[in-house]
């Protein structure tokens, strides 16, 4: 008799459990998804402007300006790396703000061009979701207003996070750092390393790529304003997620930007949304999230779930949810996400 009041106990303390490592991982990611207008605004301001980002003098560089001085911290620019299509803001420090919508420089460590090892993180499934297919020899550049550096890629390597970073023996280096694996939607506990050497530097008022669309997705969720009130992020509501894939033909820059989170984000709005709807019988939010023909019913039971998104040039086809036998995919029909298909 005294058995059954223990293992209630136990019972619940393992779904405190489930559900803190629910919010662990859920938190995290919705955090880490980027502001797509900050990050396209960084960006179209630092080409527009042929001007440091953060800085909107466009006055022409003076006669003793150099790429070290371009590096020195008052002229921070653009990470270009034409191998994955990566054309990426970058700006000082690595805390959230920072890192919700651009690639961060570590405060400590010299500008890209300067002596040591400089060291710039962003966020896996973001800017840097492609630098796990960079192999050595692979062209890195650092963008100023005045100045270009260009760096080649040694090598590839994990750490555990804090890890020192030595430059190469040959001089300046630049690393390249973000979670590993990179297509983790969760916090890991290791670090993917890209380490890179100084080549050249140049002083040039012509360095500034030309501006990029960064395929920044202009997606409707048609939820309800009754129903959005209800909470439609992954912050709150519950859901474990394992790993981001993209297919189809994406442009390499709308993958390598924020984008993919964005849509991602806008998917899991309609999926939240189909639950709050079975879970209060409410048909009609039901039928503003689903396409005619989708039966009435709960969703399936999902456990750690992976995100697959089709994506022809830079604009999604559909989302796809999976865990195990289970699957429920959201199409893209005219700029408006609806949930088509439900199994089993």
């Amino acid at each position: 008799m005294t058995s059954r009041p223990r293992f209630s106990l136990l019972g619940l303390f393992g779904t405190l459990l489930v559900g803190v490592a629910a919010i662990g991982v859920g938190y995290p990611l919705w955090w880490n998804h980027r502001s797509a207008t900050g990050g396209a605004a960084l960006l179209a301001r630092a080409v527009a402007m042929n001007a440091p980002i953060g800085n909107a003098s466009s006055a022409p560089c003076p006669t003793s300006y150099s790429a070290a001085s371009a590096a020195s911290g008052s002229d921070p620019g653009i990470l270009e790396i034409p191998a994955i299509g990566l054309v990426a803001p970058v700006v000082n420090g690595i805390s959230d703000a920072v890192l919700n919508v651009a690639v961060g420089h570590v405060t400590g460590t010299p500008w890209p061009g300067n002596a040591g090892e400089s060291i710039v993180e962003a966020h896996d499934v973001s800017y840097f979701t492609n630098v796990g297919k960079l192999r050595a020899g692979d062209e890195v550049l650092w963008i100023t207003r005045c100045a270009r550096s260009e760096f080649t890629v040694l090598g590839t390597s994990i750490h555990e996070p804090g890890a020192l970073l030595y430059p190469p023996s040959t001089g300046p280096g630049l690393a390249l750092v973000t979670c590993y694996p990179t297509d983790a939607l969760f916090w890991t506990n290791e670090r993917y390393v890209v380490a890179t050497e100084l080549v050249s530097s140049t002083v040039s008022q012509q360095n500034v790529p030309a501006a990029s669309n960064l395929g920044v997705p202009q997606l409707k969720v048609p939820a309800p304003p009754a129903l959005v009130a209800e909470g439609l992020a992954l912050d709150q509501n519950s859901l474990l997620l394992g790993v981001l894939r993209v297919t189809g033909s994406p442009d390499a820059l709308w993958t390598s930007g924020p984008a993919p989170l964005d849509v991602e984000a806008d998917a899991l709005a309609v999926f939240f949304g189909a639950e709050k709807a079975v879970a209060q019988n409410n048909r009609s939010w039901w039928s503003d999230l689903t396409l005619s023909g989708v039966p009435f019913h709960a969703l399936p039971s999902f456990g750690q779930t992976n995100v697959t998104i089709s994506v022809q040039g830079a604009v999604p086809s559909n989302v796809t949810f999976t865990s195990g036998a289970a699957s429920v995919t959201v199409v893209n029909k005219q700029g408006t996400l609806y949930i088509s298909q439900i199994s089993p």
